[in-house]
């Protein structure tokens, strides 16, 4: 039955009695909200994206390591032979020395400090020679360690790669999670125009 008085309708279509125009409304104001939390998420996993990378090339840079390796090993090789060129110099003087006291015994006292020295020389030559053995022993087990390290660094890489794969999965779920709450939000304000259609077809009586 029709409203008894025009002032009746009025009533039944007044701004506070149309839920389907407040549905399209807040399914409006939640569509915009939804969009722009995926933007601020897509941001966010770029800027990570980036900052993985430069941290994937940074310690996966092979070249970086072979130079400090190279670097090690031509210190070494200096050092042991600065180490014998000491020693070879140390056992000519001593020979020198040896030869000289036996062409005179004037000369015998000098000779022998000479030798003496020479021998100290060749001990101190000695020690040098260990001390840089021992530091290439040093080195050879930092090169060891440093290939450690660059197999750990490689895992890193692969560990931080597998991240981003899953990084990028989650973003393509949430995509599409966004995607599948857009079509609901179609479907409802489709059926919200069908409701509103039958409502203007279909007056209250």
């Amino acid at each position: 039955m029709a409203p008894a008085n025009p002032e009746q309708r009025v009533e039944v279509y007044s701004e506070d009695a149309r839920p389907v125009s407040t549905a399209r409304m807040t399914l409006e104001l939640l569509l915009a909200q939804v969009a722009e939390q995926v933007v601020g998420h897509e941001q966010r996993m770029g800027t990570l994206a980036e900052q993985i990378t430069y941290a994937l090339r940074t310690a996966a840079d092979p070249e970086a390591a072979a130079a400090e390796v190279s670097a090690a090993h031509r210190q070494a090789r200096a050092a042991i032979d600065a180490a014998e060129s000491e020693r070879d110099r140390a056992i000519f003087q001593a020979r020198d020395a040896a030869r000289a006291a036996q062409d005179s015994d004037e000369r015998a006292t000098n000779a022998e400090a000479a030798a003496e020295e020479a021998l100290a020389d060749l001990e101190s030559a000695q020690l040098t020679s260990a001390r840089v053995l021992a530091e290439r022993d040093e080195m050879a087990a930092r090169v060891v360690q440093l290939r450690e390290e660059l197999g750990t660094a490689r895992q890193e890489v692969s560990d931080l790669a597998a991240a981003r794969t899953e990084l990028a999965k989650q973003l393509t779920a949430e995509r599409e999670t966004v995607e599948r709450q857009r079509q609901r939000a179609d479907a409802a304000e489709q059926q919200a125009n069908r409701t509103a259609g039958q409502v203007e077809t279909f007056p209250l009586s």
